[in-house]
């Protein structure tokens, strides 16, 4: 194993800035974020992981900007299937014992901004 890490490509990080945002703003709505300190650095962490294409740490820090939503639901409510299909990435990522597919990290840090922001945005309405 290579001990040698490169920079990612200046391009790829823009490209993947401007995906992060265009997601953020495809799922903005009428009232902004209202994040405390711990999901603003969360956030910030989120948006250096992606950009970089660290995708596994995208899925754990989605996870982890979520995760309050989904304990706020009641008991007998079911999470929404993002939710559910963001725990599942996680889980596989930080726990092992599933299906980790290397090839498909990307695809699915792209889906974790998705459910990311979605959840964000519609915590803040209400």
């Amino acid at each position: 194993m290579a001990r040698v890490l490169a920079p990612p490509d200046p391009q790829a990080w823009t490209r993947r800035a401007a995906r992060f945002w265009a997601t953020h703003d495809a799922n903005a709505g009428p009232v902004p974020l209202d994040l405390d300190p711990r999901r603003e650095a969360l956030l910030a962490d989120l948006e250096l992981a992606y950009c970089a294409g660290a995708g596994a740490a995208v899925l754990l820090i989605a996870w982890a900007l979520v995760e309050e939503i989904d304990r706020a639901r009641p008991p007998a409510a079911l999470a929404p299937p993002e939710l559910d299909w963001l725990r599942a990435q996680r889980n596989v990522w930080a726990h092992g014992g599933g299906e980790a597919d290397p090839t498909g990290l990307a695809a699915a840090a792209d889906g974790a901004l998705r459910v990311v922001f979605a959840q964000l945005f519609a915590a803040a309405w209400r």
